[in-house]
Formats: structure tokens, sequence, C-alpha cells
């Protein structure tokens, strides 16, 4: 029996189930929910081509389940899902993706508090705009997960530290591309001067090794402040120096890095933010240095109980330093959310992307749009 039929079966069988109650299941200290979706998507550019471009319908079903923890201090949650797009017409391109999020969080004290992500995509496609940002065009399997670790202590209620680790695995499927793995440790101080203003010093490493070659290291040290308007309303900035240690040309550089940001969380109801970064960064996809700069904006509006609205816009340009190569990505996209039953949602999705480049063979304009029935236990 071929996969798509058993992920279609497994989905159908999930909406018949919708006729009974809602249902969520322990296992140990786990509360689990196990959760299905359809999704009906068309996708006009699926190779991300600048000629010749094919378009076509695309069926999606998913299998997940999500589970969570509680204890007395501390916290877990694990989302994991498994999908398969089935296209109409150009079946060779049907694949299998997984993704799996874990998150943790735990206070040991007062004064000490720990929080560990993790984060694991095997799929095709990029899945948001910052991370298409940049990436070698065209259509290819990839495994990519994402860890982030951090330990914050309190010394007063004004002044804390917090150690950071992270790591970045990226294993691309298409010849001419290497894995890449990164590991990146730091601290960061932040002082309150007054209730609306803090301090911020940070001083970072990162190590990025690809497989078979050298390595690209990286130590950045600089500060910030982040200002409150009111107690969900805040600015941050930070400016600082990176001294790199390239493959390509070897010789050391050093860089400025500079990003701001205003985050608002009107009322309950409202989320936005919007961000600015420029810096020379070192990429999963190349041993080039990435001298580039983004702005992105982000919104969430719960309209009711049972409808939200979400929408983001994404504007970056960078030079591959060495290559000449350049890149502007211009993006936008929004999704709107309906609860239609306690167990049910129904969710549309819109998104445009156009590529330009100095190179005619990345460049690209594409567009998604999607509907998709949740059904939860």
């Amino acid at each position: 029996m071929s996969t798509r039929r058993i992920i279609g079966g497994c989905v159908t069988a999930m909406m018949i189930f919708q006729l009974s109650p809602a249902y969520a299941f322990q296992w140990g200290q786990w509360e689990i929910k196990p959760w299905g979706s359809v999704e009906e998507q068309y996708d006009s550019n699926i190779t991300y081509a600048h000629t010749d471009t094919i378009s076509d319908s695309i069926t999606v079903p998913r299998l997940g389940l999500e589970g969570i923890y509680t204890g007395k201090n501390y916290t877990a949650d694990l989302n994991l899902s498994g999908q398969e797009e089935i296209y109409s017409r150009y079946h060779h391109y049907d694949n299998l993706s997984e993704y799996l999020t874990a998150n943790y969080s735990r206070d040991f004290s007062y004064y000490d508090h720990l929080k560990v992500d993790d984060s694991f995509v095997h799929a095709t496609d990029p899945t948001t705009f910052v991370a298409q940002f940049g990436r070698t065009n065209g259509r290819y399997e990839y495994y990519l997960n994402d860890f982030d670790a951090g330990w914050t202590h309190d010394f007063t209620d004004k002044t804390s530290i917090q150690y950071k680790l992270t790591d970045n695995y990226y294993d691309p499927k298409l010849s001419g591309l290497i894995e890449s793995n990164r590991i990146k440790g730091g601290v960061e101080g932040a002082w309150e001067v007054i209730s609306e203003l803090k301090v911020l010093v940070y001083a970072d490493y990162s190590w990025r090794q690809f497989a078979g070659l050298d390595s690209i290291t990286k130590e950045s040290v600089g500060g910030g402040l982040r200002y409150y308007w009111t107690p969900r309303i805040y600015l941050e900035g930070k400016a600082g120096e990176d001294f790199i240690q390239p493959t390509v040309g070897n010789t050391d550089i050093n860089r400025p890095d500079f990003q701001v940001s205003l985050n608002d969380q009107t009322d309950q109801t409202t989320l936005y933010t919007l961000s600015y970064r420029k810096s020379y960064e070192d990429t999963a996809y190349t041993q080039l240095l990435f001298n580039s700069w983004q702005a992105v904006l982000e919104l969430k509006k719960d309209l009711s109980d049972r409808a939200r609205v979400y929408a983001s816009v994404f504007t970056g340009e960078g030079t591959y330093v060495g290559q000449d190569l350049k890149e502007r990505l211009n993006g936008a996209g929004i999704g709107f959310i309906y609860h239609v039953t306690k167990n049910v949602d129904l969710r549309a999705d819109y998104r445009f992307s156009e590529n330009h480049s100095n190179n005619s063979t990345d460049k690209y304009r594409k567009q998604t749009g999607l509907l998709e029935l949740v059904f939860k236990f």
C-alpha cells in the first residue's frame, strides 16, 4: 500500500472521529493530543525557476502529536508531525516531510532559570522568508536542526546575566552543496538603569565547520539599549563588532553588526514586531560571507474568540563577498484562522515572494495559496 494512501486514510479516519468528543490521553505525566489536517495548495512556481515555470495543485495530508508536561517548577512541550505533498500533475515531485519542535523551561530558584528549545525539519521548501533569503536557489531536500539553550541568573531585580549555547546543523541533498554545523556560545548582561531603560552588553563566539573543508570562526562583542514605552511595548537596539576568520581569502576581517527591533503586545489580542539587521553572516549554503541587511514586520490579531488574522512582510538585500553575487528578496504573506468548532480549525493562507539577482538563474517569482482543515482530538 502506498504512503499517500496510508496518510490519506489516517486523516480521513480522524475526520470521521470528529463526530465523537475530543480525546487526549495521559502517558505518565505527559498529556498527549493527536491531531491531523488536510490541505489543498496552489503553487505558481514549484521549482523556483526564472523561465519555463511550472505550477501545480498539491494535496497535503498531515498527522501529528502534541505533548504537554507541567511540573511544579518546570514545563515542557513537544510537537511532531509528518506530511506528504501529493502533486496533481507532476507526481515525481511527491515528497515526505517531518517536523519536530521541543521546548523545556525550568526555574531552579528565584534567581536561576533554564530554557531549552530544539527544532528539526526534513523538508523540500524553506518554511519562512528569512530561511528563503540568501538560500541557494532551486528545489531540493534538506535536513535542518536548530538547538538553543539559555541559562539566566538574576543577581538582583535590576541586573542579570544569560549564558547562551546554540547549534545549527544543515544537510542539503543537492550536488555542489555540503553539510555544515555551527556551534555558538555567548554571554549577555542586562542592567536596569531606570524602570523604562535597560543597558545590554554581549560577547559571542561561533565556529562553523563544513564537512571535509575549513571552518569559519567569528567573535562578536557589543552592547545596546532596551527602552520600554509601556510594560508591553519596547524598542531594542544593539551595535557591535564582528571579528571574522573566513575560509575564502584567509584574511581576518572586522565588520560592524547592527540590529534594532520594536516589539508591541498592545493588548491580549494584538501582537506585532518590526526588526532590522545589518551584518556579515556565515551561512549554511556556502563558505562565502553574506553581507546583507533585512527588515521584517510580523502581525497577529485576534478578531474574536474564534477568528485570528496574521501577516508578515519581508525585504532584504545581500552580496556574497568574493563572488559578487547580489540578491534582493521581497515577500509578503497573510493568513486567517477560524475555529469552526472546539475541535476543528479552518486556515487560509497566501504568500508572495520575488527574488532579484544579478545572476539570471537565481531570479524567480512565486505565489502560493492554501486552504487547510485541522482536526484536533
